[in-house]
């Protein structure tokens, strides 16, 4: 089998380029041709980079257009493509003269119009995968963007690990980044023969999936009786109905094995003279069979039995220089070892070397041993836990030299969150090394009389999760399994059988503002805009032509232009929103009056302040306004009112009046605080 180097990578012939960029025989400077016709190169970035690196038997490259270090303005494109064609990653930044901002951002496009935008995005960049995105997808907005993610789904599964997550402007609709994780060379079972969701829910009960649990939250300190999930059991093998344990990627290394021929270089003539002076730098770098023979050359190296290449990288690190960088590992039951190495990719000079076996030959410690050694420690010294202290078990389960042991805290027969002793006794010394006790003796426990029947708590359980069938790769292998997404549920009470969220308190689900009274409203437009980015008002009710009081209407500003809005049993902290508030400037100290109606100047002026205008707009006498009762606006609150006409936040009732005092209606705060944002 032919070795892959970086030199024949770079300058094969160009393979036709399709729509359906079916590219496997492509070379580099065929791919960075590839790339430009699927992504709009900034004519500005001129300046290209290129590295590349091995994963999983896949030569990764990542080209990198960016602007001259003596541009005006600074832009950068990153583009991550595999050998094979497909765009896992493009990330695109471009300096911008924007006007620092507060507040958060009524979006231009529709959460719908986001989505169909993210598919756009898919079926450009990676056309012939675009089907298998084409299920439903996540859409979530965060300040200016929509996030949107759509797993892939073959036979119309959705496939755990596989998604394309794309972001895009709430304003202009356009990309900002796209991620891919695609996995290759899958062979996807039947779902013929799997199971109905009825039965995994009876599977995941008889499997246990719920176990007891006493727990404290926040101040409580008599524990209650919880049932909590075992996340590491939240999947079930859909044909077995057994728990389905994910595990770690598979440490088999797949050879390489694309044969390609060296071919003219034509290829060369369609790059810029930017691209082509990289291709030209990285003829004849090392490849990594060569990195690992340097190695194997050097006996002064520690290198252990059975490791073999598993990834490697080589990326620039200043001008014409390029650093090579390989992971060699061995794993079997009885041994684990690894190598890492840094050379120079042009030299092969090594630069960092770290090899390690998790192979002692020192002396082990046998568990009954590890038991005696924690047993004699809490006969002397934990006389005060032992009662409801669980026999210690040894956690680690290889030998380090050392040996881990816990002992949990059962009362009840029923195990005590995060109440344990542990410690690290020294397999040679058989010291402890380490030491912990987690162990609330203020704690007070629920009685367990009148505990809920297993199968009702289940029932409680189910009735709110999410039940999904999905496929899970892992190892080159898919399995349909059933998969539990249990949004913010953390417990189930286990008398009442109420679901509980991780804070103790009741779950509720989270849903979409709708008020009941404001259609045909002229301010509906602005409520429904603010409600979708979160700045609402509590109740199924807006009452927009309702007077504001002057509390209500800094929460509501405060939702609008605040960062970080702080919540407390579940709902906004008008207390501490308030208190911030007056901590910021936006309220005045003298003017606080929570429960009074707010006059129309000083909710204008209480939104200028938040927004940074408090310095200028009580400069004196160098503001006016043209509203016909402009003199009736207060002298001190004039340069705010003057402002928020400039920018179009007020705009005055239609008979050129202002009308300063007059109380301000809820419809009337909303317009104000949407005019602003939008």
């Amino acid at each position: 089998m032919k070795r892959l180097t970086l030199f024949v990578a770079l300058i094969m012939i160009i393979c036709a380029i399709s729509n359906t960029v079916t590219a496997a025989s492509e070379d580099a400077a065929g791919l960075i041709l590839s790339v430009k016709e699927r992504v709009e190169i900034p004519l500005e970035c001129t300046v290209f980079s290129s590295d590349q690196y091995l994963h999983d038997g896949k030569t990764i490259y990542t080209f990198q257009w960016t602007t001259p270090q003596d541009a005006s303005k600074y832009a950068n494109l990153h583009v991550r493509v595999s050998d094979d064609g497909i765009i896992q990653n493009v990330n695109m930044y471009q300096e911008a003269e924007t006007r620092d901002r507060i507040g958060k951002v009524i979006p231009k496009i529709t959460e719908q119009e986001a989505i169909e935008n993210a598919r756009a995005v898919i079926k450009r960049l990676n056309p012939s995968i675009a089907a298998e995105y084409a299920g439903d997808a996540t859409c979530t907005l965060q300040m200016d963007t929509y996030y949107v993610q759509i797993a892939r789904r073959v036979q119309n599964v959705p496939i755990y690990n596989d998604s394309a997550n794309i972001s895009i402007h709430c304003l202009t609709g356009k990309m900002k980044d796209f991620s891919l994780s695609h996995h290759t060379g899958i062979a996807f079972p039947s779902i013929e023969g799997t199971m109905e969701a009825d039965m995994a829910k009876t599977a995941y009960q008889d499997n246990g999936y719920l176990y007891k649990q006493y727990v404290a939250f926040g101040d409580d300190k008599e524990a209650k009786i919880v049932y909590t999930p075992k996340d590491e059991d939240r999947f079930l093998d859909a044909v077995s109905g057994k728990p389905f344990h994910p595990g770690e990627n598979d440490d088999n290394i797949r050879e390489y094995a694309a044969e390609k021929n060296a071919g003219s270089m034509a290829a060369d003539t369609a790059l810029t003279p930017a691209e082509k002076k990289v291709v030209d730098e990285i003829r004849g770098l090392k490849t990594y069979e060569e990195a690992v023979a340097i190695l194997q050359s050097m006996p002064e190296l520690y290198l252990p039995d059975g490791v073999k290449l598993a990834e490697g990288s080589i990326y620039q690190v200043a001008d014409e220089t390029y650093q090579l960088h390989i992971f060699l590992q061995a794993k079997n039951e009885e041994k684990y070892s690894s190598v890492h190495a840094f050379m120079d990719a042009k030299t092969g000079e090594l630069i960092e070397f770290y090899g390690y076996s998790d192979r002692k030959e020192d002396t082990t410690l046998t568990d009954e041993e590890a038991k005696d050694v924690f047993a004699q420690f809490a006969d002397k010294y934990l006389t005060a836990y032992k009662a409801e202290m669980d026999a210690p078990d040894r956690t680690d389960t290889r030998a380090h030299g050392s040996a881990s042991m816990c002992a949990d805290r059962v009362v009840n027969g029923i195990p005590v969150r995060d109440n344990r002793i542990t410690m690290q006794i020294d397999s040679t010394t058989k010291k402890i090394i380490s030491y912990h006790r987690n162990w609330d003796k203020s704690m007070t426990f629920a009685a367990t009389e009148n505990i809920m029947p297993e199968a009702d708590i289940y029932h409680a359980f189910f009735s709110a999760v999410a039940l999904q069938s999905c496929y899970y790769i892992q190892e080159k292998t898919a399995t349909c399994v059933y998969n539990i997404s249990r949004k913010n549920i953390s417990y189930v009470d286990g008398k009442s059988g109420a679901l509980l969220s991780a804070n103790g308190k009741p779950y509720e689900e989270q849903e979409k503002k709708i008020y009941t009274d404001i259609q045909g409203h002229y301010a509906e437009e602005a409520i429904r805009a603010l409600a979708s980015v979160g700045v609402c008002m509590d109740g199924d009710s807006f009452l927009p032509d309702s007077i504001i009081t002057q509390k209500e209407f800094v929460t509501l500003l405060s939702t609008a232009v605040m960062e970080y809005v702080p919540y407390r049993d579940g709902k906004i902290d008008e207390e501490r929103i308030y208190e911030n508030a007056e901590e910021a400037g936006i309220l005045p100290t003298e003017d606080k009056t929570p429960d009074a109606p707010l006059t129309r100047e000083l909710a204008v002026s209480y939104l200028l302040r938040a927004m940074g205008y408090k310095n200028f707009a009580e400069i004196p006498g160098i503001f006016r306004t043209d509203f016909t009762d402009a003199e009736a606006i207060d002298p001190a609150l004039l340069g705010y009112v003057a402002i928020a006409k400039g920018l179009g936040i007020v705009k005055g009732d239609g008979t050129g009046c202002f009308a300063p005092k007059r109380e301000i209606t809820r419809g009337e705060a909303a317009v104000t605080i949407y005019n602003y944002l939008k």
